[in-house]
């Protein structure tokens, strides 16, 4: 049997940085964060996600600041199509 898909939500924040859990303050980045236990979220760079809206990006790097993942990816996302309540799968 396969192992099952992991599958990821952005957070439920909105301020000056985020919206629905997707960065909208780019600096050059993309990308968007969850919250949690960082061994519990098993993507690395180089891993494919698809988004609810904007299809499937590519990780190029996550950075963890417990207890915030923040997951970056090649290509813009949008914050109310790809954002939360939006499910993220690998």
């Amino acid at each position: 049997m396969a192992p099952a898909r992991a599958e990821l939500t952005p957070e439920n924040l909105t301020d000056a940085t985020w919206q629905n859990g997707v960065l909208i303050e780019k600096n050059g980045l993309n990308g968007f964060f969850v919250t949690g236990d960082a061994t519990k979220v098993p993507v690395s760079a180089g891993a494919h996600l698809n988004f609810a809206k904007s299809g499937d990006r590519i990780v190029t790097d996550v950075v963890v600041k417990a207890p915030y993942v923040n997951i970056y990816v090649d290509k813009p996302l949008d914050p109310v199509g790809d954002g939360y309540p939006n499910k993220v799968k690998q």
